[in-house]
């Protein structure tokens, strides 16, 4: 075996997903179920007074359940795109999570959640970019492009 060649390559990294990668997928997919069931809840609900159109509710959650499930499966699957794919869908999510509180949710309740919301969704954020930043993801997913 000469030194360089693809097998001793292969045989000195591993192929094996980092459990930070099987995490983010885990937490990933967990936003996405719980879109998808606000999205299908959509067809059940009562006639309560709401500050946005039910149609809203219903594009909302199904277009941030399939980004989630796209993510999540990319993720685990280690696609060369998911560090990226996740990365912009974490910041268009709280960008758009600020901008819908702000503009269209005015009830107290939103108005009192606002604080604790933005928090937990910087947190995620930033939480996903540190295990998406870790040399051995990174390596996992340059090994993916191999």
């Amino acid at each position: 075996m000469k030194p360089g060649s693809n097998l001793e390559k292969s045989s000195l990294i591993s192929k094996n997903r980092p459990r930070l990668v099987t995490w983010l997928a885990a937490g990933v997919l967990t936003f996405s179920v719980m879109h998808i069931a606000g999205f299908t809840v959509w067809f059940a609900l009562p006639d309560l007074p709401i500050s946005v159109p039910k149609s809203y509710l219903f594009l909302k959650n199904g277009f941030w359940g399939s980004v989630g499930l796209t993510c999540a499966v990319a993720l685990f699957f280690g696609h060369s795109c998911a560090p990226k794919l996740t990365y912009f869908g974490a910041v268009a999510y709280a960008a758009w999570l600020s901008i819908d509180r702000l503009l269209l949710q005015q009830s107290d309740y939103a108005t009192s959640s606002f604080p604790f919301a933005i928090g937990a969704v910087t947190l995620c954020l930033l939480l996903a970019i540190w295990i998406l930043s870790r040399p051995s993801v990174r390596q996992y997913y340059e090994e993916q492009n191999e």
